[in-house]
């Protein structure tokens, strides 16, 4: 069976929907809309089965919100369609992605040379750090980074890693993103494609820009949260690198 695309998307959201049927028809391959789950209308018990804060290490210094328990279990339930569908894989996006120029010809050479359990991010912005060099052609890289980075606005995720995935998520403990990062846990080879082929437009869709707030005063809650989350991304990178040397 053919791989295919899935493109995850708010029924409420209805102001995407033109978007949403634009980033479909410049798919490389077929795409259809999922339904994402709405964080709102889950009840308290159904939060209870699938979320536990402090769950891995390191711990992730946050308690989640609605919409990032959401956010989630959407993936999921994508990664769980790959395996009830036997697909090969697909690629999945977020709704306030578009795909630019180029996009088929790196997706192609990506799933290419993807190993058969592997997680390909197409991100907004180049890799940054240390990694490894798995594959060059046509002025694209597929690299292993040290630490994968964050975001789940595309990635091309293969059955093996489905399978990985939706087992090692059956409860969790921090978001989607940061979660794919700990390749310790699931076993999946989290790797990026470069130059990126993707962009973020959530500001143009009435996202982040309607949302933005004026700059407010000097607040001890931010600056420890912004301590906090220093701390454990420098837990995480530790963690990868140990990882990595005992592989």
């Amino acid at each position: 069976m053919n791989p295919l695309g899935y493109i995850i998307s708010m029924r409420r959201a209805e102001e995407r929907f033109e978007h949403v049927q634009r980033v479909i028809a410049k798919c490389p391959i077929a795409c259809h809309r999922w339904d994402a789950v709405d964080g709102r209308l889950l009840s308290d018990a159904s939060v209870a089965d699938v979320y536990r804060k402090g769950l891995h290490r390191p711990h992730y210094p946050f308690e989640l919100t609605r919409g990032e328990i959401g956010c989630f279990l959407s993936h999921r339930s994508v990664w769980q369609q790959i395996i009830d569908a036997g697909l090969p894989g697909a690629l999945v996006l977020e709704d306030d992605i578009d795909l630019s120029a180029g996009f088929e010809e790196a997706f192609r050479f990506g799933i290419e040379y993807a190993p058969p359990c592997s997680y390909v991010q197409f991100q907004i912005r180049d890799v940054i750090g240390g990694g490894q060099e798995l594959a060059v052609s046509g002025g694209y890289r597929l690299v292993r980074p040290e630490v994968a980075p964050v975001r789940a606005m595309a990635q091309w995720i293969t059955r093996q890693a489905a399978q990985r995935l939706v087992e090692a998520t059956r409860v969790f403990d921090r978001p989607i993103d940061t979660f794919v990062q700990m390749r310790w846990l699931h076993g999946v080879d989290v790797l990026v494609l470069t130059p990126p082929r993707v962009r973020e437009i959530s500001g143009e869709l009435g996202g982040s820009v309607i949302n933005a707030q004026k700059r407010k005063r000097f607040q001890l809650p931010q600056v420890s949260r912004d301590w906090k989350r220093f701390v454990y991304r420098y837990q995480v990178r530790d963690w990868c690198r140990r990882s990595a040397a005992a592989a």
